[in-house]
């Protein structure tokens, strides 16, 4: 995602600016475009099972079937253990901070344009720029956090959960202190957009933190979680917009500006305070094959066992 705003943002300005080529339509005709090459392509390489994908060796195939059991097994049912989910504190605690994190990210992406031309009066076409560096910052931070929480838990200096919260105070709460700043960098155009990049670029750990987490908290129903949590962060996509509008009141004044800064800054620690209070590391669902398992171990031993004081009556 990071590398398409450092693409299409310039793009979309260079476009938009192509008068004789339709200007800012033709926007919305290529990315279309690449939108349905991109489904197509989907549709005709992408396999269900790795037993399927004719571009892949047995070797990977067997490399993947050893991280699970059921790479392979076709139109396999499984039952997700719904109201456990929606029960779990674990699942509530990382879909909350994720969407205070999304909630940021959402207003920066789409009203930091306003604002770099409103307020700090930069012109289109530098804007595009500056929207494509935001997406490099991003993705520069995102490669990063993963290797410093990769560094840290080899090295063994901090397990699993405090590292996830570590990376959540660097990112989160890092971006939230910098988005208060940029109310002080008022004298200085260049300060308050360096502040901006760094404050939007540092949500970019994200995946290290609370995407990483679902996967410590279940590897079996992570998708569905992942879902749960994608859908609830899109919806900050339109509150946000809307919040930002109704308090702006068509007057965009800095001072605005600055309290709409201060307001994403203080979602954004209480999704932080949230997860640093409740997040958990610990499997929290058991797949079906694995109760099923225990199961038919535990009737295993007491066969056994039985079998055992038979032997010894006997005798």
């Amino acid at each position: 995602m990071a590398l398409a705003e450092v693409i299409c943002n310039p793009m979309s300005v260079w476009i938009c600016s192509a008068y004789k080529l339709g200007g800012w339509p033709l926007s919305f005709y290529t990315y279309s475009a690449f939108g349905s090459v991109t489904a197509i392509l989907w549709t005709f390489i992408i396999y269900e099972t790795p037993d399927e994908d004719p571009y892949i060796s047995s070797n990977e195939v067997e490399y993947l079937k050893s991280f699970d059991t059921t790479v392979g097994e076709k139109n396999k049912k499984i039952s997700v253990p719904w109201l456990s989910i929606l029960k779990s504190s674990a699942v509530w605690t990382v879909v909350i901070a994720f969407t205070s994190n999304v909630f940021g990210f959402f207003f920066i992406i789409t009203e930091a344009p306003i604002f770099i031309s409103e307020v700090l009066k930069f012109d289109v076409k530098t804007i595009g720029w500056l929207m494509s560096i935001l997406g490099i910052v991003e993705c520069l931070f995102a490669l990063l956090s993963g290797v410093c929480a990769d560094f840290i838990v080899r090295r063994e200096l901090l397990t699993i959960l405090p590292t996830r919260k570590l990376i959540a105070i660097c990112s989160m709460g890092l971006s939230a202190f910098l988005l208060i700043c940029i109310g002080f960098f008022q004298d200085s155009a260049i300060l308050c957009l360096i502040t901006l990049i760094l404050a939007f670029g540092l949500l970019g750990c994200y995946n290290t933190c609370f995407m990483a987490n679902v996967l410590d908290i279940t590897k079996h129903y992570s998708s569905v979680i992942v879902g749960i949590m994608t859908c609830l962060a899109s919806s900050t996509g339109f509150i946000g917009p809307s919040l930002f509008a109704a308090l702006l009141k068509k007057k965009n004044t800095n001072d605005q500006w600055y309290l709409m800064f201060k307001i994403i800054a203080g979602i954004q620690l209480f999704g932080l305070l949230i997860f640093l209070l409740f997040a958990k590391a610990e499997e929290q669902f058991h797949s079906i094959e694995e109760n099923i398992s225990k199961q038919e171990m535990k009737s295993y031993n007491s066969i056994n066992d039985a079998s055992a004081e038979v032997v010894d009556t006997e005798e």
